[in-house]
Protein backbone atom coordinates (compact mmCIF):
# COMPACT_ATOMS: atom_id res chain seq x y z
CA UNK A 1 0.00 0.00 0.00
CA UNK A 2 1.30 3.48 -0.86
CA UNK A 3 2.14 5.78 2.07
CA UNK A 4 -0.37 8.59 2.66
CA UNK A 5 2.06 11.24 1.39
CA UNK A 6 1.81 9.61 -2.04
CA UNK A 7 -1.73 8.24 -2.02
CA UNK A 8 -3.44 11.36 -0.62
CA UNK A 9 -0.94 14.19 -0.97
CA UNK A 10 0.67 13.15 -4.27
CA UNK A 11 4.02 13.99 -2.64
CA UNK A 12 6.86 11.61 -3.43
CA UNK A 13 10.40 11.15 -2.21
CA UNK A 14 9.74 12.02 1.44
CA UNK A 15 12.34 10.26 3.58
CA UNK A 16 11.40 9.68 7.19
CA UNK A 17 14.07 9.37 9.85
CA UNK A 18 13.77 6.56 12.38
CA UNK A 19 10.62 6.95 14.51
CA UNK A 20 11.20 8.37 17.96
CA UNK A 21 10.06 5.58 20.23
CA UNK A 22 8.48 6.18 23.61
CA UNK A 23 10.80 5.35 26.49
CA UNK A 24 7.79 4.21 28.51
CA UNK A 25 4.90 2.76 26.47
CA UNK A 26 2.71 2.44 29.58
CA UNK A 27 1.33 4.89 32.16
CA UNK A 28 2.24 7.84 29.96
CA UNK A 29 -1.07 9.61 29.43
CA UNK A 30 -1.28 12.67 31.66
CA UNK A 31 -4.84 13.59 30.62
CA UNK A 32 -7.82 11.28 30.36
CA UNK A 33 -11.56 11.69 29.83
CA UNK A 34 -13.86 9.15 31.46
CA UNK A 35 -17.55 8.61 30.75
CA UNK A 36 -20.16 8.03 33.44
CA UNK A 37 -23.42 6.11 33.03
CA UNK A 38 -25.35 5.21 36.17
CA UNK A 39 -23.00 2.92 38.11
CA UNK A 40 -20.33 2.58 35.38
CA UNK A 41 -17.27 4.86 35.26
CA UNK A 42 -14.81 4.33 32.40
CA UNK A 43 -14.54 4.32 28.61
CA UNK A 44 -16.94 3.52 25.80
CA UNK A 45 -16.81 -0.03 24.52
CA UNK A 46 -15.71 -0.67 20.94
CA UNK A 47 -18.09 0.87 18.39
CA UNK A 48 -20.66 1.69 21.06
CA UNK A 49 -21.69 4.24 23.66
CA UNK A 50 -21.92 1.65 26.43
CA UNK A 51 -19.61 2.59 29.29
CA UNK A 52 -17.20 -0.15 30.42
CA UNK A 53 -16.60 0.18 34.14
CA UNK A 54 -12.92 0.42 35.14
CA UNK A 55 -10.84 1.36 38.18
CA UNK A 56 -7.72 2.41 36.28
CA UNK A 57 -6.14 2.31 32.83
CA UNK A 58 -2.65 0.91 32.02
CA UNK A 59 -1.75 3.74 29.63
CA UNK A 60 -2.83 6.50 32.04
CA UNK A 61 -0.35 8.21 34.35
CA UNK A 62 -0.47 6.87 37.95
CA UNK A 63 -1.29 10.37 39.26
CA UNK A 64 -4.39 10.50 37.03
CA UNK A 65 -5.34 6.89 37.82
CA UNK A 66 -5.11 7.56 41.56
CA UNK A 67 -7.30 10.66 41.37
CA UNK A 68 -9.85 8.94 39.12
CA UNK A 69 -10.14 5.97 41.45
CA UNK A 70 -10.66 8.30 44.42
CA UNK A 71 -13.27 10.36 42.56
CA UNK A 72 -15.15 7.25 41.49
CA UNK A 73 -15.15 5.93 45.03
CA UNK A 74 -16.32 9.25 46.45
CA UNK A 75 -19.20 9.80 44.02
CA UNK A 76 -20.40 6.33 43.04
CA UNK A 77 -23.97 5.76 44.18
CA UNK A 78 -24.71 9.46 44.60
CA UNK A 79 -27.21 11.38 42.45
CA UNK A 80 -24.63 13.71 40.93
CA UNK A 81 -25.78 14.20 37.31
CA UNK A 82 -22.25 13.60 35.96
CA UNK A 83 -21.92 12.23 32.41
CA UNK A 84 -18.14 12.72 32.02
CA UNK A 85 -15.06 13.68 34.00
CA UNK A 86 -11.67 14.79 32.69
CA UNK A 87 -8.66 14.28 34.96
CA UNK A 88 -5.31 15.96 34.26
CA UNK A 89 -2.06 15.43 36.13
CA UNK A 90 0.71 17.92 36.87
CA UNK A 91 4.30 16.72 36.56
CA UNK A 92 5.54 19.54 38.79
CA UNK A 93 3.69 18.58 41.99
CA UNK A 94 2.39 15.08 41.09
CA UNK A 95 -1.20 16.04 41.81
CA UNK A 96 -4.26 16.20 39.59
CA UNK A 97 -7.20 18.46 38.77
CA UNK A 98 -10.58 17.44 37.39
CA UNK A 99 -13.42 18.83 35.29
CA UNK A 100 -16.85 17.33 35.93
CA UNK A 101 -19.49 17.61 33.21
CA UNK A 102 -23.09 17.47 34.43
CA UNK A 103 -26.37 17.53 32.50
CA UNK A 104 -28.22 19.16 35.41
CA UNK A 105 -27.27 21.08 38.54
CA UNK A 106 -28.32 18.85 41.42
CA UNK A 107 -26.80 21.10 44.10
CA UNK A 108 -24.78 18.37 45.76
CA UNK A 109 -22.08 19.20 48.33
CA UNK A 110 -19.05 18.89 46.06
CA UNK A 111 -16.62 19.90 48.78
CA UNK A 112 -17.87 17.27 51.18
CA UNK A 113 -17.84 14.57 48.52
CA UNK A 114 -14.37 15.26 47.13
CA UNK A 115 -12.34 16.74 50.00
CA UNK A 116 -10.91 13.33 50.88
CA UNK A 117 -9.77 12.33 47.38
CA UNK A 118 -6.02 11.70 47.50
CA UNK A 119 -3.97 13.75 45.06
CA UNK A 120 -6.86 15.93 43.84
CA UNK A 121 -5.74 19.54 44.23
CA UNK A 122 -8.73 21.22 42.57
CA UNK A 123 -11.78 20.72 40.40
CA UNK A 124 -14.50 22.48 38.45
CA UNK A 125 -18.07 21.54 37.60
CA UNK A 126 -19.51 22.42 34.18
CA UNK A 127 -23.17 22.33 33.19
CA UNK A 128 -24.04 21.19 29.66
CA UNK A 129 -27.68 20.21 29.23
CA UNK A 130 -27.00 18.91 25.71
CA UNK A 131 -24.03 16.85 26.88
CA UNK A 132 -21.59 18.44 24.46
CA UNK A 133 -18.99 21.20 24.53
CA UNK A 134 -17.47 22.59 27.70
CA UNK A 135 -20.68 24.19 28.94
CA UNK A 136 -20.92 26.74 31.76
CA UNK A 137 -18.75 26.52 34.84
CA UNK A 138 -21.10 26.46 37.84
CA UNK A 139 -18.67 25.56 40.62
CA UNK A 140 -14.91 25.49 41.21
CA UNK A 141 -12.70 24.72 44.15
CA UNK A 142 -8.96 24.57 44.75
CA UNK A 143 -6.24 24.83 42.11
CA UNK A 144 -7.11 23.83 38.53
CA UNK A 145 -3.89 25.11 36.96
CA UNK A 146 -1.48 22.42 35.79
CA UNK A 147 2.28 22.84 35.32
CA UNK A 148 4.81 20.89 33.29
CA UNK A 149 8.40 21.26 32.16
CA UNK A 150 9.82 21.40 28.64
CA UNK A 151 13.32 22.36 27.47
CA UNK A 152 14.17 23.68 30.92
CA UNK A 153 11.08 25.90 31.04
CA UNK A 154 8.04 25.65 33.31
CA UNK A 155 4.71 26.08 31.55
CA UNK A 156 1.32 26.55 33.16
CA UNK A 157 -2.14 25.96 31.71
CA UNK A 158 -5.65 25.71 33.11
CA UNK A 159 -7.32 22.31 32.98
CA UNK A 160 -9.50 23.20 29.99
CA UNK A 161 -6.67 24.22 27.67
CA UNK A 162 -4.99 21.90 25.19
CA UNK A 163 -1.79 20.20 26.25
CA UNK A 164 0.09 17.19 24.91
CA UNK A 165 -1.01 14.04 26.72
CA UNK A 166 2.47 12.47 26.70
CA UNK A 167 4.83 14.97 28.30
CA UNK A 168 7.91 12.76 28.03
CA UNK A 169 7.45 12.49 24.28
CA UNK A 170 6.50 16.16 24.12
CA UNK A 171 10.11 16.91 25.04
CA UNK A 172 11.22 14.88 22.02
CA UNK A 173 8.62 16.56 19.81
CA UNK A 174 9.73 20.07 20.77
CA UNK A 175 13.37 19.12 20.21
CA UNK A 176 12.54 17.86 16.71
CA UNK A 177 10.68 21.11 15.89
CA UNK A 178 13.72 23.09 17.06
CA UNK A 179 15.97 20.93 14.88
CA UNK A 180 13.82 21.34 11.77
CA UNK A 181 13.46 25.11 12.34
CA UNK A 182 17.24 25.39 11.85
CA UNK A 183 17.59 28.59 13.85
CA UNK A 184 20.80 30.62 13.97
CA UNK A 185 19.56 33.49 16.16
CA UNK A 186 18.65 35.86 13.33
CA UNK A 187 15.20 34.53 12.41
CA UNK A 188 11.69 35.62 13.24
CA UNK A 189 9.58 32.58 14.10
CA UNK A 190 5.80 32.59 13.71
CA UNK A 191 4.08 29.82 15.67
CA UNK A 192 0.47 29.28 14.60
CA UNK A 193 -1.94 27.49 16.98
CA UNK A 194 0.60 28.28 19.70
CA UNK A 195 -1.47 27.39 22.78
CA UNK A 196 0.33 28.31 26.00
CA UNK A 197 3.71 28.54 24.28
CA UNK A 198 4.80 24.90 24.09
CA UNK A 199 6.83 25.56 20.91
CA UNK A 200 6.98 29.36 20.93
CA UNK A 201 8.93 29.79 24.14
CA UNK A 202 11.67 27.19 23.47
CA UNK A 203 12.03 28.52 19.91
CA UNK A 204 12.25 32.13 21.11
CA UNK A 205 15.47 31.36 22.98
CA UNK A 206 17.16 30.44 19.68
CA UNK A 207 15.67 33.10 17.38
CA UNK A 208 15.70 36.87 17.09
CA UNK A 209 12.03 36.84 18.05
CA UNK A 210 9.06 34.50 18.18
CA UNK A 211 5.39 35.32 17.61
CA UNK A 212 2.67 33.01 18.92
CA UNK A 213 -0.80 33.16 17.35
CA UNK A 214 -3.65 31.44 19.18
CA UNK A 215 -7.44 31.82 19.00
CA UNK A 216 -8.02 31.14 22.72
CA UNK A 217 -7.74 34.32 24.78
CA UNK A 218 -7.22 32.26 27.92
CA UNK A 219 -4.36 30.33 26.32
CA UNK A 220 -2.70 33.59 25.25
CA UNK A 221 -2.97 34.92 28.80
CA UNK A 222 -1.23 31.81 30.11
CA UNK A 223 1.40 32.02 27.34
CA UNK A 224 2.21 35.59 28.34
CA UNK A 225 2.45 34.55 31.99
CA UNK A 226 4.69 31.63 30.99
CA UNK A 227 6.97 34.06 29.16
CA UNK A 228 7.17 36.23 32.28
CA UNK A 229 7.86 33.48 34.79
CA UNK A 230 10.60 32.05 32.56
CA UNK A 231 12.18 35.43 31.85
CA UNK A 232 11.59 35.05 28.10
CA UNK A 233 11.76 38.46 26.44
CA UNK A 234 11.85 37.52 22.77
CA UNK A 235 8.33 36.11 22.56
CA UNK A 236 5.01 37.88 21.94
CA UNK A 237 1.51 36.42 21.64
CA UNK A 238 -1.63 37.41 19.77
CA UNK A 239 -5.20 36.24 20.38
CA UNK A 240 -6.49 35.69 16.85
CA UNK A 241 -7.59 33.04 14.36
CA UNK A 242 -4.60 31.94 12.30
CA UNK A 243 -6.05 32.87 8.89
CA UNK A 244 -7.30 36.27 10.08
CA UNK A 245 -3.92 37.09 11.62
CA UNK A 246 -2.05 36.03 8.48
CA UNK A 247 -4.29 38.18 6.29
CA UNK A 248 -3.62 41.17 8.51
CA UNK A 249 0.12 40.60 8.76
CA UNK A 250 0.89 39.24 5.29
CA UNK A 251 2.64 42.40 4.08
CA UNK A 252 4.85 42.54 7.17
CA UNK A 253 5.72 38.86 6.89
CA UNK A 254 6.70 39.28 3.25
CA UNK A 255 9.32 41.79 4.41
CA UNK A 256 10.48 39.77 7.43
CA UNK A 257 13.63 37.86 6.55
CA UNK A 258 14.71 35.32 7.50
CA UNK A 259 11.36 33.88 8.62
CA UNK A 260 10.40 30.43 9.87
CA UNK A 261 6.78 29.39 10.30
CA UNK A 262 5.67 26.62 12.66
CA UNK A 263 2.14 25.24 12.76
CA UNK A 264 0.48 22.54 14.84
CA UNK A 265 -3.19 22.66 13.76
CA UNK A 266 -6.09 20.56 15.11
CA UNK A 267 -6.73 17.12 13.65
CA UNK A 268 -8.63 18.63 10.71
CA UNK A 269 -5.41 20.23 9.49
CA UNK A 270 -4.85 23.72 8.17
CA UNK A 271 -5.83 23.74 4.50
CA UNK A 272 -6.90 27.39 4.55
CA UNK A 273 -3.84 28.34 6.59
CA UNK A 274 -1.25 26.76 4.30
CA UNK A 275 -2.60 28.72 1.34
CA UNK A 276 -1.91 31.91 3.27
CA UNK A 277 1.53 30.64 4.25
CA UNK A 278 2.49 30.34 0.60
CA UNK A 279 1.73 34.05 0.15
CA UNK A 280 3.97 35.01 3.09
CA UNK A 281 6.80 32.92 1.59
CA UNK A 282 8.73 32.03 4.78
CA UNK A 283 12.05 30.34 4.03
CA UNK A 284 11.19 27.32 6.16
CA UNK A 285 7.99 25.72 7.43
CA UNK A 286 7.75 23.17 10.24
CA UNK A 287 4.42 21.32 10.23
CA UNK A 288 3.39 19.24 13.25
CA UNK A 289 0.41 16.92 12.82
CA UNK A 290 -1.41 14.10 14.61
CA UNK A 291 -3.35 13.22 11.43
CA UNK A 292 -1.32 11.76 8.51
CA UNK A 293 -4.18 12.14 5.97
CA UNK A 294 -4.68 15.89 6.57
CA UNK A 295 -0.92 16.39 6.77
CA UNK A 296 -0.53 14.73 3.36
CA UNK A 297 -3.24 16.97 1.90
CA UNK A 298 -1.61 20.13 3.25
CA UNK A 299 1.88 19.06 2.16
CA UNK A 300 0.48 18.70 -1.36
CA UNK A 301 -0.74 22.31 -1.22
CA UNK A 302 2.64 23.55 0.00
CA UNK A 303 4.42 21.46 -2.59
CA UNK A 304 2.38 23.13 -5.34
CA UNK A 305 3.43 26.52 -3.95
CA UNK A 306 7.14 25.82 -4.19
CA UNK A 307 7.93 24.11 -0.90
CA UNK A 308 9.68 20.75 -0.64
CA UNK A 309 9.75 18.39 2.33
CA UNK A 310 13.39 18.08 3.30
CA UNK A 311 13.02 16.08 6.50
CA UNK A 312 10.26 14.24 8.31
CA UNK A 313 9.93 12.12 11.40
CA UNK A 314 7.34 10.22 13.42
CA UNK A 315 7.08 10.66 17.18
CA UNK A 316 5.28 7.88 19.05
CA UNK A 317 3.16 10.12 21.28
CA UNK A 318 0.41 7.53 21.78
CA UNK A 319 1.83 4.03 22.48
CA UNK A 320 -0.67 1.12 22.38
CA UNK A 321 -2.79 3.02 19.83
CA UNK A 322 -2.68 3.51 16.05
CA UNK A 323 -2.26 7.28 16.42
CA UNK A 324 1.07 8.91 15.58
CA UNK A 325 2.55 12.40 15.64
CA UNK A 326 4.48 13.59 12.61
CA UNK A 327 6.89 16.50 12.09
CA UNK A 328 7.75 17.67 8.58
CA UNK A 329 10.39 20.24 7.72
CA UNK A 330 9.88 22.13 4.44
CA UNK A 331 12.02 24.65 2.60
CA UNK A 332 11.19 27.14 -0.12
CA UNK A 333 12.85 26.12 -3.36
Amino acid sequence: MLPKTQRIGKVEGVEFSSPIKAANPWNYRGRASFHVDKWAWGFFGGKSHSVIDIDDCPIVDPVVNRAFKGIKGALSGKKHGIYAVEVVGSTIDNRAAASFYVYEDRKIDWHKCLSGVEGLKGFEVRLSTERKGRGERIYAEGDTVLSYGVQGLTLKASIGLFSQVNLTQNEQLVQKVIEYAGLSGTETVVDLFSGVGNFTLPLSRRARSAIGVESSVEAVEFAEENARINGTKGASFHAAEAVAWLKQEIKNLEKTRPCVLVLDPPRGGGDDVVRMISDARPERVVYVSCSPPTLARDLSTLNACGYRVKRASFVDMFPQTYHIECVAGLELI
